[in-house]
């Protein structure tokens, strides 16, 4: 009497998820998550986020045995957020021209976008992936405002993949640099 095999396939989950499948030897009744299943038997599943799944075997003298087997969710994940090569221009007295390049660190994308809009432009462009590093993607950005002792605008960004999740943002932009909030 035993749990002879728990398994995932594949180990880990993309968009269409994967099998569950298993083998009990011996068992009066099996459960799957508290719900009954054959002690021999495969099961279609597409979680959205990391899950543990509990296969349970009852044995005939009521004894109880269960296995854990938990999946992880592969996602986009945006994981850091820079400025590189702000610059501002304050020696204009009529507007202060402002360019920034804003380099994403992101796991698992293929292909993201960046809209950011102050009160003289807006712009929204598919993001370019960093020719050094197949995990960073860089926007470029390039306004001028009216001057003023300070300054902000918004930007939002979406990562896209062939993983479940995307990964979606957003941050500003002001005269220290870039501040970024993550969804």
């Amino acid at each position: 009497m035993e749990i002879v095999c728990f398994k995932a396939e594949p180990t880990s989950f993309k968009t269409d998820g994967g099998t569950l499948s298993w083998n009990v030897v011996g068992a009066k009744a099996v459960t799957l998550q508290q719900q009954p299943v054959n002690a021999v038997d495969s099961q279609k599943v597409v979680p959205k986020d990391d899950t543990t799944y509990e296969l349970a075997a009852t044995w005939v003298d009521g004894t109880k045995v269960t296995k854990s087997l938990t999946v992880p969710v592969l996602k986009v994940q945006v994981t850091k957020v820079e400025a590189r090569d702000f610059k501002v221009d304050r020696s204009n007295s009529n507007f202060l021209p402002v360019a920034v390049t804003i380099v994403f660190d992101v796991n698992g994308a293929t292909g993201g976008h960046f809209h950011c809009s102050s009160a003289t432009g807006s712009e929204y462009a598919p993001m370019d992936r960093a020719k050094h590093s197949s995990t960073q993607w860089t926007a470029f950005y390039a306004t001028t405002i009216p001057p003023a002792p300070t300054f902000s605008f918004p930007f939002d960004y979406s990562f896209q993949g062939d993983l479940l999740l995307p990964a979606t943002g957003s941050g500003e932009i002001n005269e220290t640099g870039v501040k970024w909030v993550g969804r």
